[in-house]
């Protein structure tokens, strides 16, 4: 017992002379480091860096008075190596997607310093560190501290727990809008942006993206905290982008007012200012936890049991009303920029996963989908009913983003294919000089199809090849309306 207190009266002792000389050193803005353990802070050189992922790029924007100022991403859109698909679900040569993009080397030329906090945790020990980290060009990756000054405050609890042996995990978070040390919490404002993609492509838009690092084994050695192992902790993104763009492809010019998109696995975006927390694991949090106060529904007559129960709608309305896309299946320049991030829905299931048989059409009611639907779609200042675009999306997809990817939803309008009903029609086309509708009266049974098999009824004229044809062309309209044959209807 004697020989445990005195090892740790030595290590105490080093520790408070290793603070005591780093006093005389420049500390940096050492207000700004805190920590959620109690006891006294120990300064303490430390010699870590972190790459940034390729999928991270942010750039900082001037957020004066705050004491955690949180780097933001720059986003821009280029041509992706897979084609849009037409009306049949086929690939539209030459006609690219466009998918969103994040500027790596933007994110470092904006940020040289950012602020993070940084997460130890040795045995039952742990600490949120509010610190910088500065960019480094001789080895191309952020290091913790400003130039000439590595050294950070460490709760004294949590390098007596490492001693000389034992190792801290320590994991690396920033972005979002914010961070409040009180509650040891990320927050991120709602992303939905309108966008021109032709400008977005020279000029990026910038999003609060979050960034959680991989995480890296910190050990003592020399007095300094140095890492464990050779491996380079990462920064990467959480949540995902959704791009959406549009496209007319219908025969007259289209317009409307913005759009409304329903999922039951991507929470997040919202238009009532509820925003998405990022709870580091703390004396706050119990766990790590990316949740939104996004609104959630649940429908009484959802079958699902394997999530995907909950969803939620958000609406995005256009700067301008009655924004017009031309006709011809030109993509729109207009475009929407969404993150958020997965909710408990699953991947697309096989039919055979539904428990549905060979029938491909119907999906497991867990799996994961998103619809898009136009508001105030009009044509010529009147409403389109046909199809009825205040009930049908005009873009959907299943839907399992995965955090740290960018996604692309391309919607359109399109005219709705002519449809064969269920019925002929209760009479007969002839020509008598001109062309005529034949009713049939059946004795005023129009409803009962037993009175049009009689030997009257059923003595209807044939035409002629050259009749038909001008039907097949289009060229006859009775007083019922225009005529088709059964294969244009």
């Amino acid at each position: 017992m004697k020989l445990n207190l005195l090892t740790v009266t030595s290590l105490l002792c080093s520790l408070f002379l290793l603070g005591s000389c780093a006093k005389d050193e420049p500390q940096g803005n050492t207000k700004k480091e805190q920590s959620v353990a109690g006891g006294p802070l120990v300064s303490i050189d430390l010699n870590m860096d972190v790459a940034v992922a390729e999928f991270n790029e942010p750039e900082a924007k001037a957020q004066e008075g705050r004491a955690f100022t949180s780097p933001q991403t720059p986003v821009t859109v280029k041509e992706g190596a897979k084609e849009e698909l037409d009306d049949n679900l086929d690939p539209i040569s030459g006609k690219q997607q466009k998918i969103l993009s994040l500027l790596r080397d933007k994110f470092i030329e904006n940020n040289q310093t950012i602020d993070v906090v940084m997460h130890f945790e040795c045995g039952t020990k742990m600490a949120n560190v509010v610190t910088k980290m500065s960019y480094d060009n001789s080895i191309g990756r952020y290091r913790h501290g400003l130039v000439g000054d590595r050294n950070i405050n460490v709760p004294q609890e949590i390098l007596i727990e490492m001693g000389t042996t034992k190792t801290a995990k320590v994991t690396i978070y920033t972005g979002g809008s914010s961070y409040d040390a009180g509650s040891e919490r990320f927050t991120v404002d709602p992303v939905m942006k309108e966008v021109n993609l032709s400008s977005l492509a020279s000029t990026p838009i910038n999003i609060p993206v979050l960034y959680v690092s991989t995480g890296t084994e910190l050990k003592v050695e020399n007095g300094k905290l140095v890492p464990a192992l050779p491996s380079v902790d990462k920064l990467k993104p959480q949540g995902s982008l959704l791009l959406v763009t549009f496209r007319n492809n219908m025969d007259q010019d289209v317009t409307f007012d913005g759009i409304t998109a329903v999922s039951n696995n991507y929470f997040g975006p919202n238009d009532q200012s509820k925003k998405t927390f990022l709870k580091v694991k703390g004396s706050k949090n119990t766990a790590t936890e990316l949740m939104t106060e996004a609104p959630r529904y649940t429908s009484n007559y959802s079958t699902a049991v394997h999530g995907g129960k909950d969803f939620t709608y958000f609406a995005k309305d256009f700067s301008t009303p009655q924004f017009s896309i031309a006709k011809g299946g030109a993509r729109s320049d207009k475009a929407v920029v969404f993150w958020g991030i997965k909710g408990d829905a699953a991947a697309v299931s096989s039919p055979a996963a539904n428990g549905l048989g060979d029938n491909g059409y119907l999906v497991n009611p867990s799996t994961g989908l998103i619809h898009v639907y136009a508001q105030n779609a009009q044509i010529g200042g009147q409403a389109i009913t046909y199809p009825n675009y205040s009930v049908a999306p005009i873009g959907g997809a299943h839907f399992s983003p995965e955090s740290g990817k960018a996604y692309t939803l391309n919607c359109e309008f399109y005219t709705q294919p002519r449809q064969a009903l269920g019925y002929l029609d209760k009479g007969y086309l002839y020509k008598d000089g001109t062309w005529k509708h034949h009713d049939v009266d059946a004795g005023g049974q129009t409803n009962d199809p037993k009175y049009y098999n009689s030997p009257t009824l059923r003595n209807v004229p044939l035409v002629s090849s050259a009749e038909a044809s001008e039907v097949l062309a289009g060229n006859v309209t009775t007083s019922k309306g225009k005529m088709y044959v059964p294969n244009q209807a």
